[in-house]
């Protein structure tokens, strides 16, 4: 029986299981500091490009303190949307590449089209996901947060927000954002520079919500259509910081401080 809630992360294949030393920390922060001290009940998703083999999979669920983990090709899986090469086209007029941008690989864009919107097709059947990247390290977590976003209607609660993204990885989203708020009669809370963009390597999302918000569905599909996560480098945190500061009020998503995490691909401390 599937649970109401997911861990979930979109991880690497290695040649070596040494490369999985990483990953398998993650598990065990996770283990010790949410699964052990929660009441609430997850599935553990891993999300992968078909490069862990059946023998890396035993291998990471036999060592990641019992964690019943599935993992799911996004090339295979059902809906198909993900890591779609098809979509890494230009778009001269909006959102034209910069000597910046074009230094992020495919694969990169590819990642941040999934956390942008294709997780949510994927998990469609979960009220509530935690993202949590393979290099994100739980020492703290709020045990009661999802009882508590459920009774206050939070939709999204990150550990941390911070300010807008370079401006040559958003070319464009400015001019998009003002177009789909002028054709809307939208009021926005703040400037497009004002905007705080939630931390999204650890990120708690009201998936049931936001699928049923046809405002942000609508402006997530004209993101998609204008191309500019492929032709620019728009990333998931200035769109999700779009999203939460025009298209939700503002008492609908937090920033949980009750989280604490090592993110380590950054050598950062969060909280």
């Amino acid at each position: 029986m599937k649970n109401q809630n997911a861990i979930v992360a979109l991880v690497r294949g290695y040649q070596n299981i040494s490369g999985y030393e990483s990953l398998l920390q993650r598990n065990k922060q996770i283990y010790e500091n949410i699964i052990l001290k929660s009441d609430e009940k997850f599935d553990f998703i891993l999300f992968h490009e078909g490069n862990i083999t059946k023998e890396h999979q035993t291998y990471i669920k036999n060592n990641s303190n019992g964690l019943n983990i599935t993992f799911l090709d996004v090339k295979k899986t059902y809906p198909k949307t993900a890591f779609d090469d098809k979509k890494n086209k230009i778009n001269v007029d909006l959102c034209p590449p910069t000597i910046q941008s074009i230094s992020f690989p495919l694969g990169y864009k590819h990642m941040c089209h999934f956390w942008s919107m294709d997780f949510l097709d994927y998990l469609s059947d979960y009220k509530y996901i935690i993202r949590i990247d393979e290099d994100c390290f739980v020492t703290k977590f709020d045990n009661g947060l999802l009882k508590q976003m459920e009774e206050n209607k939070i939709y999204f609660s990150s550990p941390m927000f911070q300010g807008q993204d370079e401006d040559y990885v958003i070319v464009g989203l400015k001019r998009l954002w003002e177009s789909f708020i002028s054709v809307h009669g939208i009021s926005p809370y703040k400037s497009f520079e004002e905007i705080k963009c939630p931390y999204t390597n650890f990120m708690v999302v009201d998936v049931e919500h936001i699928l049923s918000n046809d405002i942000v569905c609508e402006f997530l599909d004209e993101v998609d259509d204008s191309h500019g996560i492929y032709s620019n480098r728009w990333g998931d945190l200035p769109i999700w910081g779009v999203i939460l500061s025009t298209l939700i009020d503002g008492k609908n998503y937090e920033e949980n401080k009750n989280i604490s995490y090592h993110h380590g691909s950054h050598r950062t401390n969060i909280n």
